[in-house]
This record gives C-alpha cells, structure tokens and sequence, in this order.
C-alpha cells in the first residue's frame, strides 16, 4: 500500500469519527471502532491478496455495515445543521459531503477490520492449558457470584425488582386468566414457587424474595458452568480469570433478582451453548450434554416471544455451516417440534391467550405511521383503510420513532384488531403501495425502531430498580440505605461516565459478535460459529419484530456469552508436530 493511500484512508476514518460525535447515539463506542481501524489499517499497510471471493464478500460486507451505519446516523445527513442564511447548493453540498465522510469512513473502516481479521484467520493467539483441578473453576466462580448477588439482593434489593410486566404476570397467577404475551412457561415457573411459598405460610414478599433467590442460585451456577466448560476446553488461567470478573459486571448481578422472563431465557440460551460445545469436543457425559442441550433448548424456545424462531433459525444456520453438529441439529428440531406443540396446541387446550395481533405487527406498523407523522404522500383508499383500525389525526400526535407502543396501543383502543385479520390482503396491498410511495420514510423508520440493536449504543432502560406500584403488597425493605445509595451511585456510572457506557453499548457489542463470527467462518472455527450463531439469530429476530428500538435485556444472552463470544474463536489446538488442527476433537 502507497503512503498516499494509507494516509487518505487514515484521514478519512479520523474525519468518519470526528463527525460520528454529533450522534444521538453514544460517541465512544465510534472512537473505540476508529481507533481499532486504524490499528487494522497500519497492520495491513503490507497487503495479503484475498481471494476474489473472499474479497467480494468484504467489500459487500463492509457496504452493508456502512449503509446501516450511515441510515443509522441520518439526523447528521439528511437535515444537516447549516446556518439560517444559506443556499439552496449549499445545503444540498452539505448534505452529500456529509453522507460521502460518514459512508466512507465507515466502509474504509469495516473493510480494514475484515482484512486484517482474514489475514489472521489461523492464528490462535490464546495460550492453552489444562493442567490443575477443574472443578474450582466451577465451584469458586460460582461461589463469588452468589455472595455477591445474595449480599446486593438481601442489602439493596430484597425481595426484588419488578417491573410492571412482572406485575402483570403475577396478576394472572392470582386471576387464573393465563396470556403468552408475556412468556406463559415463564408465568408458571414463576408461579410455582410463590403460590407454594404462600402455601407454607410465607408472605407476599417471602414468596418473591423466594423465586429471586432460586433466579439468583440458577444464575450463579449457570456462570460457574461457563467457566467450568472454558476450561475443560483449554483457555488459560488468565482468560478463565478475566471471564470470571465480567460475571460479577453490573448487569449479571441486578437481573440475578429482577422477575423478568429475559433473565431465565438468556440463561437458556447460555447453558444451550455451553452444552453444545461439550458435545463437540466431547467434554463430560454424552447423555449429560444431551440432555442439557434438550432442556435449554426448550427452554430458549418458550421463555421469550421470538425464541422458536430465533432457535429454528440456528438449528438451519447450524445444519449448513458446521458438520458435527447433525446430531446436535436433531436433537434441536426435536425440542423445536416439542415447543410447537405446546405453544400451539397445549396451551390453546388452557385457553392461554396469545399475543394481540399488532403485538407482531411492530415494525410495519411504525412505517406506516412514521409516514402519517411526517405527512407523506397516502393513497385516500389506504387512508380510509387505516382509518378503520385507528385515528389517524391521533397516530400523527402519538408516534414515538423508537417506540411501537402508542401506536400499538391506539390500535387496541380503537378495539377493531379482528379487521386486521379479516383483510390480511388489503393491508400488505396498502403497506407495499404505501413503501413505493415512500421508500426513505420506511428506511429511516425501521432504523429507528431497531438501531438500538446494530448501531454504536443509545441510552435506555439497562436494568429495572424498584417495584411497580401493585395491589399485592409486595414492597421494596432494603436493609441497608447507605449499600442502596452506593449501588445507585455506582450503576448511575454506567448511564452517565462514557467510559462505563461502552459496557452497556449494545450495537458495539453486537459489532464484535459480527466481526468475529466472520473470523470463525473464516477460520472455520466450529466453537466460534456454534457460540456466535444462537446470538446472530436472536438479533436478526428483533429486526423483525422488535417493540423497542434498545432494550438491553432483550439481548442479555449476548452478555452472558461475552467471553465465549471473543475467546472461541480465538482458539485453536496443536498437534505433537506443532502443526494447527482445524478440528477440535
């Protein structure tokens, strides 16, 4: 590479980022990324020729990456900030050089990040070792997260948080008028143990506080398991030790006793993963692996909305991209078909109410709406369409970018949802004549409603502190109120210093999942495709459907699989000859 090519794409990333820090987004995780590319781009100021196609696939990769990007950041672009006094050229100038620099910085960006990481493809830099006991690699991990939980939960947050869907599932307990809008496997689960505490003679809070120590004792076992299983597959000490701190991150110690179903599905998801990876490397008891990979199977499937499709998706992504895993897929079509029988045919036989339909209809809804709010151009026969499920002088008032539940909610009110269902046909009619109308206004709308999930990171609602007011008489005692202030002190670091918010950065998260999932295809990583794949799907199933454009705890798992994610594939063996396997057996 010429001096002049390397110093054009370094000025160009550095002016990318220097323009990024007017986002709505977070700033840092976009000088992280610059950073990181730079670095990229000096390593690959010698180039390697990649083949051609591996190279299209960079170059599509990295147009894609930076297109979303860009979308992503369209109140920089499309309404730049010019002087009062300006020209028509000249805003429209603006407008493009501002488009070019933040397309452009980001394409040249991605692209040096996907070469740098093909070029080291084989390489494994991670040192390996198994020598040692590996049961404390269970037991201590395990051990340091439950005194920690338990001491936050019992000081600062006894008996839990709850929040108002928390509320609401504990009404049908009482009310027996059962809805899988909330998950209903997670309703019962709940359940179970506070009907039976109330049984025993406990209170409302007792009973509580008792599913918040279960979650707590599940969750600090799940990440022991996590540990455990990094070193049975042969990280060194120091990886299992950096991997133990992050289980102790703020995030993993207040949804350990937060009554909220993403805790006990991300747990699924982690435990279904770790299970599979033993399987493949032919770690522990077969029949053990099996069965585990059974049950977090299920569990991934039922304990949130969009996790048999995310689940179904992975077993097909699995099925094609890793060879080993047939068995593995088997027994996860089994779990799949399981599921399915239950969400559709056992819990019809309860009379179990499903989600409404707009409850699905989240992201075409907002496109629809974001059309109406910005006064677009409407057929009168789609108007009148509309007009029959919602005020549509009201939809302009109430829509929210990032947040499909006024919408959703004027529909309900509107209580003429069955007309929906009854004219499937006329809607789509409505909804693709409406997109060839207005294909940016449905652009810039998905981006808002998902961005939250592939861009940088925003602000939101990280964990839930409290209870919801509720006629249960479950209150919050915390015992210690100077604990209570300190803990609110120290998460209130995370909303506030940029240097902690890059933790709770879910699109930066999400980028390193992305870049190193293509370095496990690249590498044919089998530990890296399994770990990342489950992940990927779940993202993909929230840009479908997603109610709101950043919830952190819709992608918990992502969290919990955070050392797996970086360190598999990382990892490789070598034989007695020194030569690299591309297998692990």
């Amino acid at each position: 590479m010429s001096r002049r090519a390397l110093y054009a794409q370094a000025a160009l990333i550095v002016v990318c980022a220097i323009t990024l820090t007017k986002t709505d987004a977070y700033a840092a995780p976009y000088l992280f990324a610059a950073a990181f590319a730079l670095y990229c781009l000096w390593q690959n100021r010698i180039p390697q020729a990649l083949p051609r196609p591996v190279h299209t696939a960079v170059i599509a990769l990295s147009a894609l990456f930076s297109f979303l990007i860009t979308l992503a950041n369209h109140l920089i672009w499309h309404v730049p900030a010019v002087p009062d006094i300006h020209s028509a050229l000249f805003f429209r100038a603006m407008k493009l050089f501002l488009l070019l620099v933040i397309f452009g910085g980001s394409s040249v960006s991605v692209y040096n990040m996907l070469r740098f990481l093909w070029a080291r493809r084989d390489s494994y830099p991670l040192k390996q070792c198994n020598a040692g006991s590996g049961f404390k690699w269970f037991l201590i991990p395990a051990a340091t997260c439950l005194l920690v939980y338990l001491g936050v939960f019992f000081l600062c947050a006894y008996p839990g948080m709850l929040s108002l869907d928390s509320i609401d599932q504990i009404s049908q307990m009482f009310s027996g008028q059962y809805s899988n809008h909330h998950p209903l496997m997670h309703t019962l689960l709940v359940e179970a143990f506070i009907k039976t505490s109330l049984s025993a003679g406990f209170s409302m809070n007792a009973a509580v506080a008792s599913f918040s120590i279960f979650q707590i004792i599940l969750l600090s076992a799940s990440m022991g398991f996590l540990i455990k299983t990094m070193h049975d597959m042969g990280f060194s000490r120091g990886v299992l030790a950096v991997s133990s701190v992050w289980c102790l991150m703020p995030f993993h110690m207040m949804f350990s006793f937060t009554l909220w179903k993403d805790v006990i599905f991300g747990i699924s998801v982690l435990l279904f993963v770790l299970f599979a990876l033993r399987m493949i490397n032919g770690i522990g008891k077969p029949s053990v692996n099996y069965a585990g990979a059974a049950a977090s199977g299920i569990g991934f499937c039922l304990f949130r909305s969009n996790g048999l499709f995310a689940f179904a998706l992975t077993a097909i992504a699995l099925f094609f991209l890793v060879k080993k895993c047939r068995r593995l897929v088997i027994l996860m079509a089994s779990a799949i078909a399981l599921s399915l029988v239950l969400k559709h045919g056992v819990f019809s036989l309860w009379n179990v109410t499903p989600p409404d339909t707009v409850e699905v209809l989240s992201i075409p809804l907002q496109q629809v709406a974001r059309v109406i709010a910005d006064d677009r151009y409407i057929e009168e026969a789609d108007r009148k369409l509309i007009s029959n499920i919602i005020d549509i002088d009201e939809a302009k008032r109430s829509y929210d970018p990032g947040l499909s539940d006024p919408i959703k909610n004027l529909i309900r009110e509107h209580g003429n949802q069955q007309f929906i269902t009854d004219n499937k046909g006329a809607f789509i009619g409505m909804y693709l004549r409406t997109l060839v109308h207005n294909p940016t206004e449905y652009l810039i709308a998905f981006a808002d409603q998902t961005k939250g999930f592939w861009n940088a990171g925003y602000p939101c609602m990280v964990w839930y502190s409290g209870i919801e007011t509720n006629s249960f008489g479950i209150r919050h005692y915390p015992l210690s109120e100077w604990c209570e202030l300190a803990l609110s002190e120290y998460l209130w670091l995370f909303a506030a210093n940029p240097v902690f918010q890059v933790f709770v950065s879910i699109g930066l998260f999400v980028w390193a999942a992305a870049l190193l999932f293509f370095k496990s295809l690249a590498g044919r990583s089998e530990n890296g495709t399994i770990t990342i794949l489950p992940v990927a799907a779940i993202v993909l199933s929230l840009l479908i459907s997603t109610p709101a454009f950043s919830e952190f705890r819709y992608v918990y798992s992502l969290y919990c699989l955070m050392p797996l994610i970086v360190c598999a594939p990382l990892m490789g063996r070598e034989t007695d000859g020194g030569q690299k396997m591309t297998e692990v057996k």
